[in-house]
């Protein structure tokens, strides 16, 4: 491992490694998937014991504290990649662009893909495509236009 950082919170020692997205307790790696498929830690005493989201006690230890209207966003969608590289403080509106299920869709009567985005909370048609691929890269770059 390189340049691991190292942090505390609530009284719990960490070791974080950027590069792989591994987090550390006691020597010991952490974190195990939830539901929605993030990496999840218990923290604290067993009276007083919290589940945290690793990717924001990683934000957290790293950077300090996620300043009011902001989220913590897995810039490649995967929800266990960790690494520093991959996640970015953004809005929750630029969060809900970055996301696989949403901004495209198969419309029955026609066979064609129609792609879209919400911008400024408005709906915003992109055009219908032959291809599935074609209407996800119009739409990527749409994505790309409007994130910071």
């Amino acid at each position: 491992m390189t340049s691991l950082i190292t942090f505390r919170m609530r009284s719990s020692e960490f070791k974080y490694d950027p590069n792989s997205g591994d987090l550390y307790r006691a020597g010991k790696k952490v974190g195990c998937k939830n539901a929605k498929g993030y990496l999840v830690v218990r923290i604290g005493s067993r009276a007083d014991n919290k589940l945290w989201l690793c990717h924001r006690l990683i934000w957290v230890g790293v950077y300090g504290e996620i300043p009011s209207g902001k989220v913590i966003d897995h810039i490649n969608m995967n929800r266990s990649d960790n690494r520093l590289s991959n996640l970015r403080l953004v809005t929750h509106q630029q969060n809900m662009l970055n996301t696989k299920a949403k901004g495209v869709h198969l419309e029955k009567s026609s066979g064609r893909y129609i792609a879209y985005v919400r911008e400024n909370g408005k709906h915003r048609n992109l055009g219908r495509f032959a291809t599935e691929s074609e209407a996800l890269a119009v739409r990527q770059k749409a994505v790309a236009r409007l994130m910071p």
